[in-house]
């Protein structure tokens, strides 16, 4: 594996795997040595295109692109035919980005390194990269794992493996938990659980996962929380789910597998979002949406229902304005 700026020549195969069942037209033997968009310059390179790309022949002309992944239904060029191998798949995007991460990606050395503060207890795997100044308190860690600079796993948390950690997250925080003494003050409930990071769990920069207040708080196998999430106490993160920046999951809620939960989505607390749900911009979720439904608003309502209401009332506008 090489980085993106070595220049080193690879071919059709390197691509093993990625052109299976593929059509390949155009110059077989060419070769690239770095990856780049179709939007920019691409001479000697390797890209990517869809069939609804405005003014797409004329990107690919201009491109000087060697090698490139297109939907079946784009007619190559003849004029770029002796140069550049066109490899025709029907999800060009997925197959350009796999082939970067086998190519491309950039070594990441396992090793702690010498400033990371970690506890004499904890369990830590094989091929596992600690970044400078993290702090690694009494936890299990998986193979492959990577925690990233400045990041803090704290007591009883567990990472299973392949589990990323960028710089700047914290995992097994405290969570925000008071009950009311009789006089009104705030007396704290101690949070004794943890965190369960399962399989191949990626999270971003400035994140914070809390630990539960009894039990755990999960973040299942292949989920992605993008910058900026805030995960509550006891709060349940499904399979494969997407969380983009800024979404607020308060305490003991559940989003299902395969979500896509947009950026500054606040899901109530002990609210359930069922699975394949996608939930639009700032949308605030009040109650438990079922699967496979798209909901938006504040509060957010089910989409049908949401355009539905809104063109009542805009009916109902133009009506007042025509007496």
């Amino acid at each position: 594996m090489q980085h993106a700026s070595d220049p080193v020549g690879y071919g059709l195969k390197d691509l093993a795997g990625l052109t299976d069942g593929a059509k390949v037209s155009g110059n077989t033997s060419a070769t690239f040595h770095r990856a780049a968009s179709i939007l920019d310059d691409c001479k000697g390179a390797l890209s990517w295109i869809r069939s609804s790309l405005p003014d797409k022949e004329q990107r690919l002309m201009n491109s000087g692109v060697s090698v490139i992944f297109c939907d079946p239904q784009l007619v190559p060029p003849e004029s770029l035919l002796p140069t550049t191998c066109f490899i025709a798949v029907d999800n060009p995007k997925r197959q350009f980005a796999r082939a970067v991460s086998r190519l491309f990606k950039p070594p990441r050395s396992a090793g702690i390194h010498p400033t990371a503060l970690v506890h004499q207890e904890a369990v830590i795997g094989s091929n596992v990269s600690v970044g400078a100044f993290a702090i690694i308190e009494k936890v299990e860690i998986g193979q492959d794992c990577h925690i990233g600079s400045n990041s803090c796993i704290k007591h009883g948390s567990v990472l299973k493996d392949r589990v990323i950690i960028h710089e700047h997250v914290i995992i097994g925080s405290d969570g925000f938990g008071f009950v009311r003494a009789e006089d009104g003050r705030c007396e704290k409930f101690e949070h004794i659980g943890n965190v369960l990071l399962e399989d191949d769990v990626e999270i971003y920069p400035f994140c914070n996962v809390d630990r539960a207040t009894l039990g755990t708080t999960r973040i299942r196998r292949g989920a992605k929380l993008d910058h900026y999430c805030h995960i509550g106490h006891n709060c349940e993160v499904g399979k494969d789910t997407l969380l983009t920046a800024g979404v607020v999951l308060c305490g003991g809620s559940q989003v299902g597998d395969r979500c896509w939960l947009a950026v500054n989505t606040i899901v109530k607390e002990k609210t359930k979002v069922g699975n394949d749900v996608v939930v639009g911009f700032g949308g605030v979720v009040m109650k438990d949406v079922p699967d496979g439904e798209t909901w938006a608003g504040s509060p957010a309502e089910e989409i049908r229902s949401l355009a539905g209401r809104r063109g009542f009332l805009k009916r109902l506008h133009q009506q007042a304005t025509l007496q």
